[in-house]
């Protein structure tokens, strides 16, 4: 996979304009605490569900051919967009401790016609657009605390994500479609994974209530 190995940045999303009393705690892990801010250019839409407006990935790098990835030829290694991505949260499996799982955030394209991600990778007749559709569920490192930061971990092995999907849930995965430059009709895809670390900065603390206090 042309994958971005160093970070994954997702700013931008704040706690829009919704009140604590609005966000009442009906099962978890959910997003609590919620208080009134300013709106901004994302959102946690309610207890479950989040907006992101703002996608950064560093370091992007296409490995076999050595190729850097973009989405500014003038900013190479740099992936940024401004494409909407929704989420929800869910609890994922913890082979450490199966008994206390972890939760994972699962993040795909607002507009289902879109791709998740866009960028090209190389240059010239070189070069090769890449999409990446689908949805990909990374874990949530900072549980049951009021952050302002809140770190991302995500997971791959031999181009499969993991964990594909919350406990008890469907099967989400990353599909890469690659269409080169020199031959369009060329193109190819196939099933892919992301491993990065991440950060998503709101625009409040907020908690990921996982479990009861």
């Amino acid at each position: 996979m042309s994958a971005c190995a160093v970070m994954l940045a997702l700013c931008g999303a704040v706690a829009g304009t919704a009140a604590a009393e609005e966000y009442p705690l009906t099962g978890l892990p959910e997003i609590g605490r919620c208080v009134k801010v300013t709106a901004g250019t994302g959102e946690y839409l309610n207890g479950k569900e989040l907006k992101v407006t703002n996608t950064v990935l560093q370091g992007c790098l296409n490995v076999t051919p050595n190729k850097a990835c973009y989405s500014n030829a003038l900013e190479p290694g740099t992936i940024e967009t401004n494409q909407t991505l929704v989420g929800e949260i869910g609890f994922i499996p913890n082979p450490k401790n199966p008994s206390n799982p972890y939760v994972g955030a699962d993040l795909k394209a607002e507009t289902e016609l879109l791709p998740l991600l866009s960028f090209t990778c190389g240059e010239g007749l070189g070069s090769e657009a890449v999409a990446l559709e689908g949805s990909v569920i990374g874990r949530l490192r900072f549980l049951n605390k009021m952050v302002t930061s809140q770190g991302y971990v995500y997971s791959q092995k031999a181009g499969h994500q993991i964990p594909e999907a919350f406990i008890g849930g469907v099967k989400d995965t990353i599909t890469e479609t690659v269409t080169p430059a020199s031959n369009p009709l060329a193109k190819t895809s196939e099933q892919a994974g992301l491993g990065a670390p991440g950060e998503l900065t709101n625009g409040e603390a907020i908690e990921i209530k996982a479990k009861q206090h």
